[in-house]
């Protein structure tokens, strides 16, 4: 299946940050994560995948991405996110985060409000492309995919947590739009 798209804009963006570093005679290492907390419940893109399917094609991303890496020199970690924490705990991490965080956000935050409709606005299309209707009207349909939204925000948001103590560079590689997401917790 290849590396995929998000596989390698992280890349080449890592890479060039890895050379910026050795060109400073900084030491650094590179970890590259893949989500795999993602698609807890599957995915739907060009077909429905099953939970294991998504595991299967992310894992056969890692060695793409591995392959990457040492043809290019550079040292690389490549593992899981279920390397840094159990999906279990990522899960109720996040469905913390969904309840109690995001909730306090949008009733003190009018930046955040704003945030959330104009993404929402723009990733509407890929999230129905992702979560099919099915028999939802459309009350329901706007209403679940919210849900989607506000659970991925709820990731980003754990990720943050998971990795704000370390002395890192985080790259996240995502649509132009999700940025504010990622800056918004630091």
């Amino acid at each position: 299946s290849g590396d995929g798209v998000v596989a390698r804009k992280s890349y080449e963006l890592t890479k060039a940050i890895y050379r910026s570093f050795e060109e400073c005679g900084i030491s650094t290492s590179v970890h590259h994560d893949l989500p795999f907390f993602e698609f807890k419940d599957g995915f739907k893109g060009d077909e429905y995948l099953s939970h294991d399917a998504v595991r299967e094609r992310l894992e056969g991303s890692l060695q793409c991405i591995r392959a990457q890496y040492d043809t290019a020199g550079i040292p690389v970690c490549t593992r899981s996110t279920e390397a840094v924490i159990s999906n279990e705990s990522f899960f109720h991490r996040a469905e913390d985060t969904a309840r109690n965080v995001l909730p306090k956000l949008f009733e003190d935050d009018a930046r955040f409000q704003s945030f959330f409709d104009e993404t929402f606005r723009k990733r509407y299309g890929i999230y129905s492309a992702w979560f099919p209707r099915g028999s939802m009207s459309d009350e329901e349909y706007e209403t679940f995919l919210r849900e989607k939204l506000i659970n991925q925000l709820a990731e980003y948001h754990t990720d943050a947590e998971l990795y704000h103590d370390r002395e890192s560079i985080l790259v996240f590689a995502d649509s132009p739009q999700m940025s504010y997401a990622y800056s918004f917790w630091g």
